[in-house]
């Protein structure tokens, strides 16, 4: 009954909730998504929906944020796996190491 007073009261507004396909995200495409979203919100893309769509469209998303978060989050994990693999690799030379002198002890005899 409320219906046609609700529709007299403001003017109707339409929007959109358009989730991305999380398939077709890749860390390799980050630089080229985060410029897409920057003209989507405040450039090229902003303008062509004025025009397509309305003068008064607008245009959010919370894809920037993700963005830069997961882009910190690669760029903070790349020392990471250095000292990881820097560490491993001192491990494997110190076992190497080990085991020469153990089989260079058995063969002291031999050798001398």
């Amino acid at each position: 009954e409320a219906a046609p007073a609700l529709l007299g009261s403001a003017p109707v507004i339409r929007y959109w909730h358009l989730a991305p396909d999380p398939d077709a995200l890749h860390g390799r495409d980050l630089d080229g998504l985060a410029s897409a979203v920057a003209a989507l919100e405040s450039g090229s893309g902003l303008q062509r929906l004025h025009a397509t769509v309305s003068p008064l469209a607008d245009a959010t998303t919370g894809l920037d944020d993700v963005l830069t978060t997961y882009g910190r989050l690669r760029g903070g994990i790349g020392p990471l796996v250095a000292v990881a693999a820097s560490g491993a690799g001192t491990v494997a030379a110190v076992v190497l190491l080990m085991a020469g002198g153990l089989a260079g002890d058995r063969r002291r005899a031999e050798l001398a």
